[in-house]
């Protein structure tokens, strides 16, 4: 097996590998800093989803934009980069995934308030409705 990679060549290792790390970077940066504010995130796990969620959608037009020539030439390929580069601030260098976590914290958090205060009405209700 790896006189086989070392055949394949230097260029051609990379031209695999530079999509996949384009879109693995962005999801593991994002999950090394939920780990840092993991006491307090782990009250809030719908955070935690819907910024990775956010993450990788955006990642994925990374991975595309790193696809190596012949596949990036696509029509559809080239939309979709083309589209990422108008919409993802930071995308031309490498930083569109930066916007959408940010905003995948938003709705996060958004989200898990909206879970927080639906948990203690429900909470608050069984009290009221138990008997004394």
């Amino acid at each position: 097996m790896s006189f086989a990679i070392a055949n394949l060549g230097l260029a051609a290792i990379v031209a695999i590998s530079v999509p996949v790390l384009m879109f693995l970077y962005p999801v593991a940066i994002v999950v090394i800093v939920l780990a840092l504010a993991w006491p307090w995130v782990s009250q809030r796990l719908v955070l935690a989803r819907v910024v990775i969620a956010f993450t990788a959608a955006a990642a994925f037009f990374d991975l595309l934009g790193a696809l190596p020539a012949s596949l990036a030439a696509t029509p559809v390929v080239t939309t979709l980069t083309e589209a990422a580069s108008a919409v993802l601030p930071g995308y031309d260098v490498g930083f569109g995934w930066v916007v959408p976590a940010l905003v995948g914290t938003v709705v996060g958090l958004a989200l898990s308030a909206r879970g927080s205060r639906t948990r203690q009405a429900e909470a608050s209700s069984a009290r009221v409705a138990a008997p004394a």
